[in-house]
């Protein structure tokens, strides 16, 4: 369906309480609630200042003077200003003043407009919260290549699985992470997620499914883990032949910004063959609260 908008002469022409026309009538632009001067322009972007005659001036030039046909020219108001506007008789006389004028588009978009139209920050993935603020629909982590791990070191992010959570709210969070053993012997793998950052413990939890082919298993309710270390949620041996897989859904209560990542190592190892994390694996991340 196709929107519409109504049309509106840009070049006022203001009548008298007698219906005449007022040529050399202007207009003085201030900030709301003062008589502070502040510009009005002749361009669109905002660029070119209109010059305004003082308030009361008799017989006034400018750029906010009607012609003698009491018309006035195009006049561009910034929106992210509110103005106080008076007009004013060629002869000085106050025949209006409006405080606040409020302008027909939208500010600039800050916490204290929620639903404003914002000055940038949109996107095709981008939604505006109520607080005022942008934030991306969702975040996702895909790894482009195999990573390969040699011994039962600590543990640390994946190289790709990790995103950086840019503020404090609640997250959901999905992982799908494919591991593969790729030569006998296989060994164990140890993995968790971990939050470095300040998050509420209690209310950050989440569900586990792991699929090997030695064994498959399920836990729920499982907290993240303190920072930056990791637990061990099972030790299994994965595949030699196939991609197995590791799902993971949870929701992240984030107090303060930092990066949520999903961390492993091998728990056995004969410290020849490599556990790998295989391409494609992702993780995904949307903000809700």
């Amino acid at each position: 369906m196709t929107t519409s908008s109504l049309f509106i002469d840009p070049q006022a022409k203001p009548l008298s309480t007698t219906g005449l026309q007022q040529a050399g009538c202007y207009l003085c632009f201030f900030l709301t609630g003062t008589v502070t001067p502040t510009p009005v322009y002749q361009d669109g972007a905002l660029t070119i200042p209109l010059s305004q005659p003082a308030a009361g001036t008799v017989n006034p030039v400018g750029g906010t003077v009607a012609d003698a046909s009491g018309r006035f020219v195009p006049i561009y108001i910034n929106p992210a200003t509110t103005y106080r506007v008076q007009m004013y008789t060629a002869a000085g006389v106050k025949i209006e003043d409006t405080d606040p004028y409020i302008t027909g588009g939208s500010p600039p978009f800050t916490t204290s407009t929620p639903g404003s139209v914002p000055a940038s920050g949109g996107g095709v993935l981008n939604f505006l919260r109520a607080d005022g603020t942008w934030a991306a629909e969702y975040l996702v982590a895909v790894k482009a290549a195999n990573t390969t791990r040699v011994g039962t070191g600590a543990a640390t992010n994946d190289p790709d699985l990790a995103i950086v959570v840019p503020a404090a709210g609640t997250y959901l969070y999905e992982l799908m992470a494919f591991p593969l053993q790729a030569t006998a012997p296989a060994c164990g793998a140890a993995y968790g997620m971990n939050f470095a950052g300040t998050y509420d413990n209690a209310a950050s939890l989440n569900t586990w499914d792991v699929f090997a082919t030695v064994g498959s298993w399920v836990m729920s309710n499982t907290g993240l883990t303190g920072n930056p270390s990791i637990t061990s949620l099972a030790s299994g041996q994965f595949s030699t032949v196939s991609l197995d897989t590791i799902r993971v859904f949870g929701v992240l209560v984030a107090l303060t910004a930092g990066t949520l990542g999903f961390s492993w190592t091998q728990s056995t190892t004969d410290g020849v063959h490599g556990t790998t994390m295989g391409k494609g694996s992702y993780l995904k991340v949307t903000r809700v609260v």
